[in-house]
Formats: structure tokens, C-alpha cells, sequence
């Protein structure tokens, strides 16, 4: 029995929320450049205590390893010819009942050497555009793959017990390194396996990169997906217990001028799939399956001409109704205009294919058009309006132009004058919190003023890295898959090269334990959420993680970096609770009561 470690952590009232909102505030800070309309990343938050968790070392079950046997040898696993694919650059899924661990590149033994990141920093660029195919790393030899790693985790229903027998899919989404001879990227089969009696599913080989996660719904459980890097050994996919029942609703739609609306659109609200057309008569009929996860549907009545309208059912009329009635009334927009204008450089030329859009909070619509060859753009049937956003994006070296607030009341012309940016670069190494460098790991970088395009960063054997022809101002840089890692405070300027030294939250560590009840039983199906933060020269980096905990109360995040981390916890029925343990070496498990809900 490991020794235990034990404390009480005090939680004041003015910490009554602990989400992920830290690591995403660079993002909110590139915003700044952004229309208002552009939907920002979701954030979660979990109530915290003011009662102090008792933590002490846990007793595991019998015959058990804490870190869920080491993830023995992956279950059943299919390789699916038919449905090989290259990987392309997408968003990252949203709503995902899934965060995972860090990604596997490990850093080097406790004790080994440790070079100095800013010696010999490589004068090659070690980035690919989004979309694009990935060069290769500054020190890496074009004929040379990264080796392929693994993928693995548990399913967990929604209470943590294991669903075993359920189908998961492995696509790629975005692959780091090429996998052949450096001329492109291979196409990449999709993989299958099977969960076993314990929940756990595994993927033995493949490439680094990005891979969306996804469960095939059973008779018994609703899908669940999510996004993660190569070499996440501890996912957790959460599935929703199918519930059998589906709900009826129906009615009429009219136009608030009087008289029945055909061919207005009625959709399910993040179900888009889920959609009905009315009538002549205006009509309508649309039934929807209901599950755990949807217990409060709404609907969605779009027609051209008319403004958008939705509509909630509450839960109780949801669970205790197979049917509901929905008449609803729409209003006609008011007057539209057309808005021209030519979108030209500096004193200089037209500039073609110019994304150009135009957004309204008050009256919630948004316009998007391109620029053809002489620079001109055209948007119809714009709903008039005093509080609209305009955004003017070019490639080529352009600084994005935003204007607000523009009013739009009959014909309006908007010409836009874009200015040139001037190129910079950034160079420098990734490294865990303990200084040893980070081989092979991949981060994303946006630029503030560059526009929407995104490039792949790879450090090299010692995690060095350089990129050039970047934009001026400030970059961020960050994963697009669990865990959510993020670099903020880097700002570039014009014709002198950027050094730092990234440290981020990855590493060989990891940080286990139980949850349970005041009386000692297990508390499965808890949130437990893992942030870390690290301020260093202006440079701001962050991390969030989370997972579930099983049936047993057991929870587990892996490759952690060395340092203080902070461990929040949900679960119904219990007080929310906070504590700081450090990562490190020899930590044993976590052994923490819940207090029950008043």
C-alpha cells in the first residue's frame, strides 16, 4: 500500500465555478479581430464546495490494478479497407462526451540531460497549412515515418458502468507526418473495435495525429463521439441508454400578417437531420426520438423572407407527453436591401476572392460573400438594420478589416481599403514543466490578424521548431483534440524572428484515484475535470483534461507533466469539490469523500 497522502483543502465561495474557460482565453483575444456573430468554443463548469474532501489513499478492490490493469491488450480490432481515407482538416467535434489524456510523446528518463531549447535552433520551417499535407520535422529525414502509436480507453454508460460489446470507430481527422516517402499522405484506414466485458477498447498502430472517436449505436446505447491525438491511453466515451420513447409534435405555422406559410423548415435544434416541411396548409408534423441526453428539446422554424423562430418543450412536457401541439407565428422580415462595394489594397489593386461578411446581433442575421476579379462584392436581401458587423478577409498578406457599427437601410455601397501585413517567424522548442524537450509533438497556430488559417507546428528529436513568412502581431497556439492545450502572450514583430520556449503539460505522470461517499461506497459517473496553468516570460500556458469516473469511483488522467494541478468534481447527489495535488513522481492514488447534497 503506497503511502497516503492527506489533506484538507478549503474552498471559498468566490471559487464556485472551475471550467475550462482559462485555457480558451487566448482564443477570446483573437476574437477581437473576429465578427461578433462567429460562434465562440463552448465551456463547461462544475460547481466547487465550500466543504474540504477529506483525500487519503485508497484500498483498491481485490486482485486489481489501480491503472485499470495498464490497459491490457487491446480488445477485438478491425482494420476497414473499404473505408480508407486521407485526413482532412475540419472543426473539432463540439459536445463531445469525451475528454482524454495527453498525447504520447514522452519526454526523456527523470535525470537524464537536459539541452539547452534555444541552442541551435533550426533555421527550416516546421509547419504545414491546415488542410494541407504535413512537411516534415526540421530534423527529421523525408523517408523517415514517426512511429505509429496507440489509441485506447473505456466506454462508460452515464452512471460509469462499462458497456461492453459496443462497436468504436477510429477515423483520422489531421495527420502530422507524412507515411511515405515524403511526397504526400497516405491514405489511412479507418479502424474498428469492440469493446470488452470491462468497458475498454484499443487501437494497437496508429500514425500521429488526429482521430475522431465514435461509437456505432446499439439496441442499448445511443452514440457518442469525440476527437483525440494518437497515443491517448485513457479516453472515456460516455453513452446515453436508449430510452425507447419518442415524442410527437405538431401544428400549424401562419405568417403574423394572417394566413397559413407552406414550405417553412422545422428542425430539430442541434439535430439538423431531424427535420420536417409544412404544408399547403401550414401544416406540420415531426416526431423525435428522446434519450437521456435530449430531455428538453426545441424547434426550429426557418422560411426565406421571415425571421427564425425557436421554440422550447420542457423537459416535464417531454417526459410525461407523447405528443405536443405547437402553433407558432412568424414575422415577416422588415425592409431588404442590397450592399455593394469593392474591396481594393493600399492604394493599390483590386483583390479578388476577398471573404467579406456582415453580421447582426439585434436581428441575428449573418451575409458572407467573395470578391470577384475586380474586387467587387454583392450581398442581396439584407435585412435591414443599424448594429451590423463588417469583416473583410484576405490571403496574401493582408491585416483582416472589421468595421461596426454599419447601418443598412436601403442600398448601401462599402468599399474597403485593406493593409498589408508584414512577415515575421517564430522559432523554438516545446518542453515539458521539467525543461526535457518534447520530440515529435504537433501544436496549431493562429495568427490574430493573418485570418482564419491555421498551421501545424512540429518540433523536431529536441522539440525544436521554427516558422517563417508568418504575420505580424499575436499568435496562439493550441490542440485541436484532448486534451485541450493552449500557448498565449506571443506577439510577433516585423522583420526580427521570435525565440521561446514552450512548456507544456505533457509528460510521463499520472494521477489516479477513488470517489467515494462519506460511508465508503463507490461514486461512479463524476465529472472530475484536471486544469494546470504556468505563466513564464509573458508566455501563458494551459490545460484542461477530464473524465469520468467508473463504477468503483475510479478515475485516472495519464502523461501528465510534473507540477500543481487543480482537480475539481461533480457528481448528483454531492457537493462539488476542489483540491491542488502535485504531479510527480511515486504519487500515490487519490483516495476522496464526497459530502452528500444538503
Amino acid at each position: 500500500m503506497p503511502r497516503a497522502r492527506k489533506w484538507l483543502v478549503p474552498i471559498g465561495a468566490a471559487a464556485g465555478v472551475v471550467a475550462y474557460v482559462g485555457w480558451l482565453q487566448w482564443s477570446r483575444a483573437l476574437e477581437a479581430s473576429r465578427p461578433a456573430g462567429v460562434e465562440p468554443a463552448e465551456s463547461a463548469a462544475s460547481a466547487v464546495s465550500n466543504a474540504a474532501p477529506t483525500v487519503t489513499a485508497p484500498t483498491a478492490p481485490a486482485g486489481e490494478r489501480p491503472l485499470a490493469a495498464a490497459l491490457a491488450a487491446p480488445p477485438s480490432l478491425e482494420g476497414d479497407a473499404d473505408t480508407a481515407r486521407n485526413a482532412v482538416a475540419e472543426p473539432a467535434a463540439r459536445g463531445a462526451a469525451v475528454v482524454a489524456t495527453a498525447p504520447s510523446p514522452a519526454p526523456a528518463a527523470p535525470g537524464a540531460s537536459r539541452p539547452d531549447p534555444r541552442a541551435a535552433l533550426p533555421p527550416v520551417d516546421g509547419a504545414h497549412k491546415d488542410g494541407d499535407a504535413p512537411a516534415a520535422e526540421p530534423d527529421e529525414a523525408k523517408d523517415k515515418a514517426r512511429p505509429p502509436l496507440s489509441l485506447g480507453g473505456s466506454v462508460l454508460d452515464r452512471d460509469g458502468s462499462a458497456a461492453a460489446g459496443v462497436p468504436v470507430h477510429a477515423r483520422p481527422r489531421r495527420l502530422f507526418a507524412a507515411l511515405d516517402d515524403g511526397g504526400g499522405m497516405a491514405p489511412v484506414p479507418e479502424q474498428r473495435a469492440v469493446t470488452d466485458g470491462a468497458g475498454r477498447f484499443g487501437f494497437a498502430e496508429v500514425p500521429d495525429g488526429e482521430y475522431e472517436l465514435q461509437t456505432e449505436p446499439t439496441e442499448t446505447y445511443e452514440k457518442a463521439l469525440a476527437v483525440v491525438r494518437a497515443g491517448i491511453d485513457s479516453a472515456v466515451l460516455v453513452v446515453e441508454k436508449k430510452s425507447g420513447r419518442s415524442l410527437l409534435v405538431h401544428g400549424v405555422v401562419e405568417s403574423s400578417r394572417g394566413g397559413p406559410l407552406k414550405g417553412v423548415r422545422i428542425e430539430v435544434v442541434g439535430q439538423p437531420r431531424l427535420a420536417s416541411m409544412s404544408d399547403d396548409s401550414g401544416g406540420y408534423g415531426l416526431r423525435m426520438p428522446l434519450s437521456a441526453r435530449v430531455t428538453d428539446p426545441s424547434l426550429r422554424f426557418v422560411r426565406d423572407g421571415f425571421r427564425e423562430q425557436r421554440v422550447a418543450i420542457g423537459a416535464d412536457e417531454a417526459a410525461n407527453a407523447d405528443d405536443v401541439v405547437r402553433d407558432v407565428r412568424l414575422d415577416p422580415s422588415s425592409l431588404l436591401a442590397t450592399v455593394t462595394g469593392t474591396v481594393t489594397a493600399a492604394g493599390g489593386p483590386p483583390v479578388a476572392r476577398a471573404s467579406v461578411q456582415l453580421y447582426s446581433a439585434k436581428v441575428g442575421r449573418r451575409y458572407q460573400g467573395v470578391t470577384d476579379g475586380n474586387g467587387r462584392f454583392t450581398l442581396t436581401d439584407v435585412e435591414e438594420s443599424d448594429d451590423y458587423r463588417l469583416w473583410v478577409h484576405a490571403d496574401g498578406g493582408y491585416r483582416d478589416h472589421v468595421r461596426e457599427p454599419v447601418e443598412v437601410h436601403g442600398p448601401a455601397s462599402l468599399d474597403v481599403s485593406l493593409e498589408s501585413l508584414r512577415a515575421s517567424s517564430l522559432r523554438g522548442s516545446m518542453v515539458d514543466p521539467e525543461g526535457r524537450p518534447l520530440a515529435g509533438f504537433t501544436l496549431w497556430l493562429r495568427s490574430a490578424f493573418g485570418g482564419a488559417t491555421s498551421l501545424a507546428v512540429s518540433g523536431d528529436e529536441q522539440g525544436r521548431f521554427a516558422v517563417s513568412d508568418l504575420s505580424e502581431g499575436p499568435v496562439a497556439l493550441e490542440t485541436r483534440a484532448a486534451p485541450q492545450l493552449s500557448i498565449t502572450g506571443i506577439s510577433l514583430t516585423a522583420g526580427s524572428p521570435r525565440d521561446v520556449v514552450l512548456v507544456l503539460d505533457v509528460g510521463a505522470y499520472v494521477l489516479e484515484g477513488y470517489l467515494l461517499t462519506d460511508r465508503g461506497g463507490p461514486v461512479g459517473g463524476a465529472r472530475v475535470s484536471l486544469q494546470w496553468w504556468r505563466p513564464d516570460g509573458g508566455l501563458n500556458s494551459r490545460s484542461f483534461r477530464e473524465t469520468v469516473s467508473d463504477a468503483r469511483g475510479y478515475f485516472a488522467f495519464t502523461q501528465l507533466g510534473a507540477g500543481a494541478h487543480t482537480l475539481s468534481v461533480t457528481a448528483d447527489g454531492f457537493r462539488g469539490v476542489r483540491l491542488e495535488p502535485q504531479v510527480g513522481p511515486g504519487a500515490p492514488p487519490l483516495e476522496i469523500r464526497l459530502p452528500a447534497s444538503p
